[in-house]
């Protein structure tokens, strides 16, 4: 039933486009960019464009002989871009090349936060070709899920609610970031992400988004999900990629491998298992060593940005840990790293 329902694939043209549908009123385009260097620098941009609401976007740069930077308030027209005021995500080569774009008033944490003014243009140069996780997951993985669920007519009408494009590609970010007049070239592997669909964020319970670009340029990702009307069961995907294909994710540790009272953790480890040609399971450790904080929904759900190195085996990377709540069912973690 899983595999059956699967639409054909868009063409790279169609994903790359930013969607809208008048007809759902929690329809949302949500467009991401992460970039990681060893040096510590790091950043994370994104656009969640919603119906009939005003945009929800991030913009977060740490600099490491600097601080971190961010954006401090947007506003304008919105229309079929992806484009919000002065930050602007533009589409050079399909499926293989963006430019990001921002000029405007930040704040600037160091030793007390202060204004400025900063400017940055960044090209994401892709190192992977775009990933759909709706023919790159392995149908069994969501089947087994399912099948638990007790089947009602109400359970499938969320199933079909929830139904979302997704899909993910590895790459690299270079760029200058120029604060007060002074410049800050950053060079980082990254992961963009690009998702549109229906989502309510009060029907998230909770969620984890691991990814990371190994040291040999290959590249991870573990999504897991826990939806309210799925409160005991979680949907999972993700991949390994391995050249210019990818194996995907059959299988991982349960949430419960994380400590119930921090949902955000510094350091931990989970087992992964892959499917494909490898057929292995690995141990995949993260040590997160910053993290910016995001409320979305008009703070129905918290998102902290963990900023981690990886070791997925005997492989090094880097990447994000990506850590999100209901707070109606859990606390607040405090910021400790």
């Amino acid at each position: 039933m899983v595999a059956s329902s699967r639409k054909p694939l868009l063409p790279a043209h169609e994903l790359e486009k930013r969607h809208q549908d008048p007809a759902k009123p929690f329809f949302n385009d949500s467009s991401y960019f992460f970039g990681r260097s060893a040096e510590g620098a790091a950043m994370v941009f994104r656009f969640g464009f919603r119906q009939n609401q005003p945009p929800e976007y991030w913009l977060k740069i740490k600099i490491p002989t600097f601080g971190t930077i961010q954006i401090q308030q947007l506003s304008g027209a919105y229309d079929q871009d992806f484009a919000y005021g002065n930050l602007k995500f533009t589409c050079l080569d399909i499926g293989k090349r963006w430019q990001l774009t921002y000029s405007g008033p930040v704040t600037c944490f160091g030793q007390q936060p202060v204004s400025a003014h900063a400017s940055f243009s960044f090209i994401f140069e892709a190192t992977k070709p775009l990933v759909d996780f709706s023919h790159s997951i392995e149908p069994w993985t969501m089947a087994k899920t399912l099948a638990a669920e007790p089947w009602t007519r109400d359970f499938f009408a969320k199933l079909q609610e929830i139904r979302q494009v997704h899909y993910e590609q590895v790459g690299r970010v270079q760029g200058v970031v120029n604060i007060g007049g002074q410049d800050y070239p950053l060079d980082m592997v990254s992961v963009r992400d690009h998702s549109f669909g229906v989502r309510r964020w009060n029907t998230w319970q909770r969620h984890v988004w691991l990814t990371g670009v190994l040291d040999d340029g290959e590249a991870f990702n573990l999504s897991m999900i826990r939806y309210s009307f799925m409160p005991q069961n979680d949907l999972k995907a993700g991949f390994l990629t391995r050249g210019d294909t990818f194996d995907p994710v059959q299988n991982s540790s349960p949430f419960d491998v994380f400590d119930p009272q921090n949902q955000a953790p510094p350091q931990f480890a989970l087992d992964l298992a892959i499917g494909g040609q490898t057929r292995q399971t690995f141990r995949l450790e993260a040590n997160v060593e910053d993290a910016f904080d995001f409320w979305m929904g008009d703070q129905a759900y918290f998102i902290r940005e963990g900023i981690a190195r990886f070791q997925l085996g005997n492989r090094q990377g880097l990447g994000i840990a990506e850590f999100g709540f209901n707070p109606q069912t859990y606390a607040v973690p405090p910021f400790h790293y």
